[in-house]
């Protein structure tokens, strides 16, 4: 029998699964889930979001003609949005403050982390962002999945 009166939620879930599993819960944070979104601030800020991040500030390939029936996972889109030097300060920064929360969320139990890039229509910018943020999870070893919500969407509806 096991008194759980005194368990924080996250203790309680922690024990359950190491007694189902037959781990130590220190290692049941390798559970949590990372998930990085794409998405266009037209459709709508994603609902399971736990961070989301405005690339808006980035100038906008849709307003280059060459550039704008392309998507953010296009060579030259990437090429124009990583080489302006404001995201590549962004960048720095913002990979730098998930190697430091990617832990603690971890540590505080959570089952998903999703971080979501949002531009204007979500296909361009925030495709190509998504993308370095999954990149630099997965070399840091972090399993992390990819998701593009919008990034066709402007294409369907012309």
């Amino acid at each position: 029998m096991l008194n759980t009166s005194n368990y924080t939620p996250h203790q309680l879930k922690a024990e359950i699964i190491s007694i189902a599993s037959g781990k130590n819960p220190e290692s049941l944070s390798i559970l949590m889930k990372t998930n990085i979104l794409s998405f266009g601030f037209k459709y709508g800020i994603p609902r399971d979001a736990d961070i989301i991040v405005d690339m808006r500030f980035i100038t906008n390939p849709y307003f280059i003609p060459e550039l704008k029936n392309m998507d953010g996972e296009s060579g030259a889109v990437k090429q124009f949005v990583l080489s302006q030097p404001e995201t590549e300060e962004f960048l720095n920064k913002f990979l730098a403050l998930i190697d430091y929360l990617h832990p603690l969320y971890q540590k505080e139990g959570k089952a998903y982390l999703t971080i979501a890039a949002g531009c204007t229509g979500g296909r361009h910018r925030s495709v190509a962002i998504a993308r370095k943020i999954f990149e630099h999870l997965n070399a840091k070893g972090i399993g992390a999945g990819i998701i593009h919500r919008d990034i066709d969407r402007d294409i369907k509806e012309q």
